[in-house]
C-alpha cells in the first residue's frame, strides 16, 4: 500500500467519524419533534370525521414515521450495536431473503462453499442484505435479476457476493458509495442510508463491504471473518 493510499484511507476514516458525530447529535435533536408530530397527527386522525382531513392527517403520520426510520438508520451508523453472534444455516438465510423479496424481484441463491452454517448476527445481516437488494431495485427501471452467492475467500474468511443486472454506477458515485447523506440519484444508487447501513453492519462483524463490479450491473462482496467478533 502506498503512502497516498494510506492517507486516503485515514482521511476517509476521519470523515466518517465526523459524520458519525453529526448523525448522533442530529438524530437526538430531530427525533423528539418527529415523535410529537406523529403522535399528534395520529390522535387528530382518530377524532376527525371528515374523510379528506383524515386522509391528510394519515399522510402526515406516515411521512413522520418514514423520517423516524431514517433517524434509526442514522443512529445505526453513528452508534452501531454490538452484534449477537450465533450460527445461521445458509439455507435458512437464503429462505428469509427469498421470503422478503419473492414478489418484488428475481432473486437466485447459490452456496459455493462446503459450509452449511456460518456465524453472524442474523437479524443485522438480513437488514444489511435487504438494504443491498433494495438498492439494486431502486437502480433498475425494470424488475432486476439479483444473485446472492456464498464463497470461501480463505481459511480465515467467507464472502457473500450480491450481483445485479442494473445500469452500474459512475466514478463519482463509487467514491462516495458508502457515505451516508450522499445521493447518487443520477445513477439510482446511494439513496438514503441503505449502503452505509450495510457497510456499518459489515464493519461491526469484523468484516468489510466492497464494490467489486460497477459496469453493466453491480457486484458487492460482503466479507465475514471465520471467527467473528463476539
Amino acid at each position: 500500500m502506498t503512502n497516498n493510499d494510506e492517507f486516503e484511507q485515514r482521511l476517509h476514516r476521519e470523515k466518517l467519524e465526523s459524520l458519525r458525530q453529526l448523525a448522533y447529535g442530529a438524530s437526538h435533536e430531530i427525533n423528539n419533534p418527529l415523535g410529537n408530530i406523529a403522535s399528534r397527527a395520529q390522535m387528530l386522525a382518530q377524532r376527525e370525521l371528515d374523510p379528506e382531513l383524515k386522509r391528510q392527517l394519515g399522510t402526515i403520520y406516515q411521512q413522520a414515521m418514514r423520517a423516524h426510520e431514517m433517524i434509526s438508520d442514522m443512529m445505526l451508523f453513528a452508534r452501531p450495536p454490538k452484534p449477537t453472534i450465533s450460527e445461521m444455516p445458509i439455507d435458512r438465510f437464503f429462505e428469509k431473503l427469498l421470503d422478503r423479496f419473492r414478489d418484488r424481484t428475481h432473486l437466485s441463491t447459490i452456496n459455493d462453499t462446503n459450509l452449511e452454517k456460518f456465524a453472524c448476527d442474523a437479524s443485522q445481516l438480513l437488514e444489511a442484505f435487504s438494504a443491498l437488494i433494495e438498492n439494486a431495485m431502486e437502480a433498475n427501471d425494470s424488475v432486476p435479476h439479483i444473485k446472492i452467492q456464498f464463497v470461501e475467500l480463505s481459511t480465515n474468511s467467507i464472502g457473500i457476493r450480491i450481483e445485479d443486472d442494473g445500469p452500474g454506477v459512475s466514478g463519482e458515485t463509487r467514491r462516495h458509495m458508502f457515505d451516508p447523506f450522499y445521493s447518487g440519484r443520477e445513477a439510482g444508487r446511494g439513496l438514503g442510508f441503505g449502503l452505509s447501513k450495510a457497510w456499518t453492519i459489515a464493519q461491526i462483524h469484523g468484516g468489510d463491504l466492497t464494490l467489486e463490479k460497477w459496469q453493466d450491473g453491480c457486484a458487492f462482496l460482503f466479507r465475514l471473518p471465520a471467527d467473528p467478533i463476539e
